[in-house]
């Protein structure tokens, strides 16, 4: 029966610590992609904010990418010599 009870307390231990470093893992892995998420939700937001307030910008034009979100883009383009900030879709 000593027998028996110390393997048990040693099984729970082993499987103790692993599980614990397995949720280490699985936390930061959530937090990453919490931030990810984040991230692109703040960029579209942004888009969608700007959105009504920037001129289109055609494809043909060569332009600078500032940052997209599926195909919107936020983009950097040269207009009468100046820079200009504007949104191709």
């Amino acid at each position: 029966m000593k027998n028996f009870i110390i393997g048990c307390f040693v099984g729970i231990l082993f499987c103790s610590i692993a599980f614990y470093f397995v949720l280490k893992q699985e936390q930061e892995n959530k937090f990453k992609l919490g931030q990810t998420h984040g991230f692109v939700h703040g960029q579209s937001k942004t888009i969608e904010l700007l959105s009504p307030y920037l001129p289109a910008v055609s494809s043909a034009e060569e332009v600078q990418v500032l940052f997209s979100v599926k195909t919107t883009d936020i983009v950097l383009y040269k207009e009468s010599g100046k820079q200009t900030i504007g949104i191709r879709e």
